[in-house]
């Protein structure tokens, strides 16, 4: 596994949060799978300190535990655990929406109209990773629309499936021959038209139902995942 180079104007400690956290969130660093500040600060080339310092926020977030007294490990997730998440996670996103819907800009819209043509003319025989990529962007919108660092946080947090899941998910459901692609774009739009009218209670009842609909199709494929 091999992270990003340091950048000396950032904090270490918080350059580190953020590249441990996303090598967990692509499934670089797998659930179950011990880490150690060790190893971690050899491949980051800095000293144990800030590691040790994004570790502990790490585990605070739930993304790391501790197993006996030194041992830390990538935090792994029951399906239940996952769904209990994800309904979390629903609910704090329809609040951003409906907070965005008085908030967000017009470069901020016209951004998520491009996005919108973009799934549009992917059609459905595009790589998945290029329509995460496209969704990933669209929710951060909405989310950074809200205007509101707390929520942020929060939401930032709660972030259930890793990247390399999405991928596998969407990869299955694209072999079956699901509707969800199609669904999902539609959704896309119709969250894009209710912010555009300013109809903030739409757009969270549109986002709750939106993300809850998704996380039902993430959660459905994880044990193929995990043994198929």
């Amino acid at each position: 596994m091999s992270f990003p180079s340091i950048e000396s104007a950032i904090p270490l400690s918080s350059q580190a949060y953020g590249l441990i956290r996303t090598a967990i969130q692509t499934g670089e660093l797998k659930p179950d799978s011990r880490i150690t500040e060790r190893s971690l600060a050899k491949r980051l080339a800095i000293s144990p300190t800030p590691i040790r310092e994004a570790l502990k926020r790490l585990e605070q977030e739930g993304l790391i535990e501790r197993k006996g007294r030194k041992r830390l490990v990538v935090a792994y997730k029951s399906e239940m655990e996952i769904a209990e998440i994800a309904y979390i996670r629903a609910i704090l996103a329809g609040i951003a929406a409906r907070l965005a819907g008085d908030k967000i800009t017009e470069d901020e819209l016209n951004e998520m109209q491009h996005l919108y043509e973009q799934f549009k003319s992917l059609g459905t025989t595009a790589e998945s990773e290029a329509y995460l990529k496209l969704g990933h962007r669209f929710h951060e919108i909405i989310i950074h629309a809200c205007r509101n660092n707390i929520l942020i946080q929060f939401l930032e947090t709660t972030t259930v499936f890793s990247e390399s899941h999405r991928i596998f998910s969407l990869n299955a459901e694209m072999r079956h021959g699901s509707p969800h692609l199609e669904q999902s774009i539609r959704e896309h739009l119709e969250i894009y038209e209710a912010l555009k009218t300013r109809r903030g209670d739409l757009a969270d009842k549109l986002m709750v139902e939106h993300t809850l609909r998704t996380s039902k199709v993430f959660i459905k494929h994880l044990d193929e995942q995990k043994f198929g």
